[in-house]
């Protein structure tokens, strides 16, 4: 990497940081005899031989950290090899600036923002992990923005991201790394715009999703069972209601053996009942959101004799809140289902085709296949686009 100036300063939070490019500084603890090694990492990478040698400079000289910095370099391509090592760095030496800069990326690919905020406090800062330096030099800072650019990217934070290149570009004259943080910035700025900036995590596993709900593994185990036997089976006997029913006075706290209930009855097509067990559901676990969605659904599907269809869909919209943006979803959460993003988004795409605003259909469509191509959201939010522009044009045409 090319660095501009012999000497700079840099401004963290408004304090000042002085940094310096002599080789010297970042090497000052390194006998000459090891020069040769390091001048070789950048020339001969994933080189067995040079692999080697690293490792048996390692074990004559111990108590260099810079040295477990090049082997840990050398595994960036081997996820489970680079974490291990890099364990072994930041155990040996805690105070190293790049152990303590590679185990915050080896958290960072974990998404353990706890674990990066303990070497690193709350506001991301060098000075945090190393209050006492009085400099750095050019490639330990450089490195140390380009970390702060990926964990705000992936916090979702892309205006700090993109605070943090002006930062780099600052320092650093090499053309082809800035474009390719650039292309890295850009990339999941769009990506985050075709989510609708949905910052949360979403899990195929159910057992992922559970613990954030307070429920415990006992409980975890009846589910699983449970949801076979009413999603997996064509009709569940009626025995199944009743089964449910104890599940749901032994285990009044989990609101998903009154969602089964439900939805034992919407397989049975029996929407009276359904409605009875979805707003029992509802006042015992108001903040539920599949049971919102399914709520939602049935008033945007029914015909009431004594409500208007437009009255049925602004009740919809007050049942989700008002809100038809999955990251303003209360109580927030870091994690969901992947079902509860699609049906969210399949539910909110019908809301904007009766405000006859299909531009906002189609995003919600997007997003949708963004989240699972080809799921059954996907296609019959495809459908139902289909058929209003269908209607639209016979309207236009008549």
């Amino acid at each position: 990497m090319k660095y501009i100036n012999d000497e700079s300063l840099f401004f963290e939070q408004g304090t000042q940081i002085n940094i310096t490019r002599d080789l010297n500084f970042l090497l000052q603890d390194i006998p000459n005899s090891l020069r040769t090694l390091i001048d070789n990492h950048t020339q001969k990478p994933k080189d067995p031989e040079y692999l080697e040698q690293i490792k048996t400079a390692i074990k004559e000289y111990p108590k260099i950290g810079f040295l477990y910095k090049l082997l840990v370099d050398e595994y960036n391509d081997d996820d489970e090899l680079h974490a291990k090592y890099t364990i072994s760095y930041y155990e040996k030496f805690p105070d190293d600036f790049f152990a303590k800069l590679n185990m915050a990326r080896v958290f960072l690919t974990q998404e353990n923002y706890n674990g990066i905020t303990s070497i690193y406090g709350k506001n991301i800062s060098v000075l945090y992990a190393f209050p006492d330096r009085e400099q750095f030099h050019y490639t330990e800072i450089a490195d140390f923005i380009y970390f702060i650019i990926r964990y705000k990217i992936s916090v979702g934070d892309i205006k700090g991201a993109l605070e943090n290149e002006k930062k780099l570009a600052a320092i650093t004259s090499d053309k082809g790394f800035l474009e390719h943080v650039n292309e890295m910035i850009e990339f999941y700025k769009n990506e985050l715009l075709e989510l609708n900036k949905i910052t949360v995590l979403l899990s195929y596993n159910f057992n992922d999703v559970y613990p954030e709900l307070g429920i415990t593994p006992e409980e975890i185990e009846i589910l699983d069972d449970l949801r076979d036997r009413l999603y997996d089976i064509e009709s569940p006997s009626p025995n199944f209601v009743v089964e449910l029913q104890i599940l749901v006075d032994k285990y009044p706290k989990n609101p998903y053996f009154k969602l089964f209930i439900a939805d034992y009855y919407t397989k049975l097509s029996n929407h009276e009942a359904f409605i009875e067990n979805i707003n029992i559901l509802l006042k015992a676990h108001p903040d539920f959101l599949m049971a919102k969605l399914e709520m939602a659904q049935l008033l945007l599907t029914i015909e009431a004799k004594d409500r208007s269809e437009l009255e049925l869909v602004n009740d919809a919209v007050r049942l989700l809140d008002d809100n038809l943006e999955f990251q303003h979803i209360k109580p927030y959460r870091k994690l969901y289902h992947i079902e509860d993003a699609l049906m969210f988004y399949f539910v909110v795409l019908q809301i904007h085709l009766k405000y006859n605003k299909l531009d906002l259909a189609h995003n919600c469509l997007n997003i949708i296949k963004h989240i699972e191509e080809g799921s059954r959201e996907h296609f019959l939010g495809r459908k139902l686009i289909d058929d209003y522009n269908r209607g639209v044009v016979f309207n236009n045409y008549n």
